[in-house]
């Protein structure tokens, strides 16, 4: 990243962008000094799923709780609690929950964080693996952000927005059957808003009750 923004080079980097607020922090005076820019591209916050939601939330009206979880079993193509990582389940799940929140939250901006880690289980070397974050916007919004490899085998990645109008609820990985031959439904054709009922968009989908993830 720093060799690309000393040549001028606008940059794009998935998480982590890097595992301290000093590269952090680098990353962007170099940026700012070249005139190009490096910004941090999540692939999950750019699901299909996600930006259906993301689309839908400001329908519901100003937000006025949020709420965001991440939560899968620890990677098995690595040593999840390794320091050399950079961190556990803060850094690894936490940076895409956090980019879910900070998107729904929007125009308002985060304004302060606070967070409790926890870890557990030998070996772990001080990294994390159970995350719940605070984050206060400027608009006065409190969102609650959990990121965590204590999942018991079961993924749950989902967010919830209440307004003055309604509830949205989004379902990243859901299992969800049609009525008519009990088959997955893709993520991507599944979104969620209201009070106890999902909506399935695609062909040949009708609404049906669903009770959420």
């Amino acid at each position: 990243v720093r060799r690309a923004l000393e040549h001028g080079a606008a940059v794009i980097v998935e998480k982590p962008m890097c595992t301290t607020l000093k590269d952090a922090d680098e990353f962007v005076a170099l940026g700012e000094h070249s005139g190009h820019r490096v910004l941090y591209a999540d692939n999950v916050l750019h699901a299909p799923v996600m930006r259906e939601f993301l689309r839908r939330v400001p329908t519901i009206g100003p937000v006025r709780d949020l709420e965001v979880r991440a939560i899968h079993p620890a990677p098995s193509w690595r040593t999840p609690l390794d320091p050399t990582w950079g961190g556990g389940a803060l850094l690894d799940l936490g940076v895409q929950a956090l980019a879910l929140a900070v998107s729904a939250a929007a125009p308002a901006v985060p304004r302060s964080i606070e967070a409790r880690v926890g870890r557990s289980g030998a070996g772990s070397d001080g990294v994390d693996d159970h995350a719940e974050m605070v984050v206060t916007f400027t608009d006065g919004l409190r969102a609650r952000v959990v990121a965590s490899y204590r999942a018991n085998g079961v993924s749950q990645w989902d967010a919830q927005a209440a307004g003055e109008h309604g509830v949205g609820h989004h379902t990243h990985q859901p299992h969800v059957a049609t009525p008519e031959d009990e088959a997955d439904v893709p993520p991507h054709h599944l979104v969620g808003q209201g009070s106890g009922r999902r909506r399935i968009v695609g062909p040949d989908a009708r609404t049906r009750p669903a009770e959420h993830a």
